[in-house]
């Protein structure tokens, strides 16, 4: 019985990990972060993203960055009419597992 319970947990929680990076990637690409940062996130005319040291830290200093944009860059500000709360979180968990 635990080994059901065991693998039914982790059954759900697959499912709604992957649910989660489908969802950060339709932000990714519905607010055209691959026009600077490339499809997948690999770097364009905007810094790579995947793997970085950025990207491995603090998810409220990615928000911050997202929503602020970043002086003195192309990066422009995403506020809360461009990107929702919830898309924002989704998109940065998208972000990280890339």
């Amino acid at each position: 019985m635990r080994k059901f319970i065991l693998l039914a947990a982790v059954a759900i929680v697959m499912a709604f990990s992957g649910q989660a990076m489908a969802d950060g990637a339709d932000v990714y690409a519905k607010n055209g972060c691959g026009g600077c940062h490339g499809k997948t996130a690999g770097g364009g005319i905007g810094p790579a993203l995947s793997g970085t040291d950025f990207i491995k830290g603090d998810a409220d200093a990615i928000k911050a960055v997202i929503r602020d944009g970043r002086s003195g860059t192309m990066m422009s500000a995403f506020d809360a009419k461009r990107i929702s709360d919830d898309d924002l979180s989704a998109l940065v968990d998208y972000m990280k597992g890339l």
